[in-house]
C-alpha cells in the first residue's frame, strides 16, 4: 500500500523537476536571443559594403536597400547612393537634395544650384 502512494508522489516530483528545467532552458534561450537593431544593421552593412568591389554595384544596392528598410534613410546611405550614381553617370540632383535636406544644410543646397 505504501508503495502505491509513494510512486505517484515520486513521479510528480520528477516530472515537475524536468518541466522546470525545460522552462528555465527556454527562458534562457529567449533572454539571450540577439535583438536586431538599427545600430547592428548599420555596422554590418558598412562592413559588408567595404568588402565589396565597385563592380559589385548590385550587391551594394541590395545592402543599402536592406539597411534603409531597417534604419530609414540616413546620411551614410545617401552618401553611398550619390557615389554610385556618380559612378554610373546618373543625375545626382535628387539624392543630392535629399542629402542636404536631411543634414539641415538646405541653405547651402539652395545657394549652390546644381
Amino acid at each position: 500500500m505504501k508503495k502505491s502512494i509513494y510512486l505517484p508522489i515520486i513521479l510528480f516530483l520528477l516530472t515537475n523537476k524536468l518541466f522546470s528545467q525545460t522552462t528555465d532552458t527556454l527562458l534562457l534561450k529567449e533572454l539571450t536571443k540577439p535583438v536586431i537593431t538599427c545600430e547592428i544593421i548599420s555596422l554590418n552593412s558598412q562592413r559588408i559594403i567595404t568588402g565589396l568591389n565597385l563592380d559589385q554595384k548590385d550587391s551594394i544596392r541590395k545592402v543599402l536597400n536592406i539597411w534603409e528598410n531597417y534604419c530609414r534613410e540616413n546620411e551614410p546611405i545617401l552618401r553611398m547612393r550619390i557615389l554610385l550614381d556618380i559612378s554610373d553617370n546618373i543625375d545626382i540632383s535628387q539624392n543630392f537634395k535629399r542629402y542636404f535636406k536631411q543634414n539641415k544644410w538646405q541653405t547651402f543646397a539652395d545657394k549652390y544650384k546644381y
